[in-house]
């Protein structure tokens, strides 16, 4: 028995670890005799296009359950988007299971197994409108700072801040988003220490790198 080990966290700057995730399915699979292959992505929940689980996908021939830690860990953008990856899962004769719970589905969805996991995924999708709602307010608060005083301090970095807009791509030089990686600081601090966004960050490493 094959099991296909998905971890996410949102963000690569060390603060989440995705191995707080990985261990202890690697342990369950362990005990169970299980082999195991694994997927890791750093990025938002609210995006399902993510390379390591669009990778579990590709290989979706090379393993048979597919386990989460959590079901936010798969998706954070509602039911719909939750049923229909499962559904896909199932439908390539594989299997979900969620680590936390012990949820377990094979072959099809019952109507039980259907209510609970759009319950589940319901509540994650709400957990990150709570977050979205909580940044946006911090966001606010610093914005009314900067207009008070004429700056405020990042809470990533301890720097002071004048203005809270983003970089756009084009202002962004390579060599500066080279210097920074070679002191070993992740994508996120990158964008923050150039004001722009990882995405962009990242896409200029693809680009410069292809």
């Amino acid at each position: 028995m094959m099991y296909a080990l998905y971890a996410r966290v949102s963000h690569d700057d060390n603060v989440q670890d995705p191995q707080v995730q990985l261990a202890p399915m690697r342990d369950y699979c362990q005990k169970k005799g299980y082999e195991w292959k694994e997927y890791i992505d750093m990025e938002t929940g609210r995006s399902i296009m993510r390379d390591g689980y669009q990778k579990a996908m590709y290989e979706i021939d090379q393993w048979d359950v597919f386990m989460v830690f959590l079901p936010d860990r798969l998706t954070r953008e509602g039911p719909e988007r939750g049923i229909t990856e499962v559904t896909k899962i199932l439908e390539a004769g594989k299997s979900f299971q969620i680590y936390l719970g012990g949820i377990v589905i094979q072959d099809r969805m019952t109507a039980v197994t259907r209510m609970t996991l759009r319950t589940l995924f319901t509540m994650a999708a709400f957990e990150s409108d709570i977050i979205s709602e909580r940044t946006r307010a911090g966001m606010e608060k610093q914005k009314a700072q900067i207009r008070e005083q004429g700056y405020t301090i990042s809470k990533r970095t301890g720097k002071q801040i004048t203005t809270l807009g983003r970089t756009p791509m084009a202002s962004v030089k390579l060599e500066d988003v080279l210097r920074l990686k070679d002191e070993g600081k992740s994508l996120s601090q990158i964008a923050e220490e150039l004001g722009s966004r990882k995405s962009t960050i990242h896409s200029i490493l693809k680009r410069a790198f292809r």
